[in-house]
């Protein structure tokens, strides 16, 4: 019964947090709409990601739920941060997410995955590939050796963006159980050229400015 609970309140808050989450990119940078439905997204995305840590803790472990659900709390949590510190760049707080993520991604890699066959073993490791190489990131940006103030505005984008992905990657991967390993593989495909082009304009932007 509680599972059946969380199961719901877990599906309700990603589908709504799916559509919200357009919200902020449709709408003014910086604006009354963006800054509050970016608000609510992040809200929606607490839920969805301490119900699916429920989910994975005490009832069913999923190699591709587990690293998604590690991601969307680091770059939503990153995301928002961004923001708060801008220019200061990331502090000790920081460094607390950072650690955490990163030693959850290291233990999750060395568990055994005998009969984790559910999930495209590629996406998995492509995910996990993704959260070392935004934490090495992220420890430089800490350790005050990547030091351009103007990167907190294209962090929170980025970040936000991971969160927006993985939420959607965890949805066809989880819905869309006919269409495997597409369901798993074209989202991570998606976010990756969503990535790209987000860069690209950005510093072609920043160039032009």
């Amino acid at each position: 019964m509680i599972h059946q609970i969380n199961m719901i309140i877990h599906i309700s808050a990603g589908t709504v947090a799916l559509l919200i989450g357009l919200i902020p990119y449709l709408t003014k940078k910086g604006g009354v709409q963006h800054r509050r439905f970016g608000r609510v997204f992040l809200y929606l995305m607490g839920v969805v990601v301490i119900t699916a840590l429920i989910g994975v803790m005490f009832y069913r472990s999923r190699p591709f739920l587990t690293v998604v659900t590690i991601l969307s709390f680091y770059t939503a949590f990153g995301s928002y941060r961004a923001l708060q510190y801008r220019e200061q760049g990331p502090g000790k707080m920081d460094l607390l997410a950072t650690a955490i993520t990163l030693g959850s991604a290291l233990v999750f890699l060395f568990m055994p995955s005998e009969g984790q066959v559910v999930w495209h073993s590629g996406v998995v490791n492509y995910l996990l590939g993704f959260i070392f190489l935004l934490c090495g990131y992220d420890l430089l940006r800490i350790l005050k050796w990547i030091q351009l103030a103007r990167l907190w505005l294209l962090e929170h984008i980025m970040k936000m963006t991971s969160a927006y992905i993985a939420l959607l990657s965890a949805g066809t991967g989880t819905v869309l159980t006919g269409w495997e390993p597409y369901n798993q593989i074209l989202p991570a495909l998606v976010g990756s050229l969503i990535y790209v082009l987000i860069l690209v304009n950005y510093f072609v932007t920043r160039y032009r400015s």
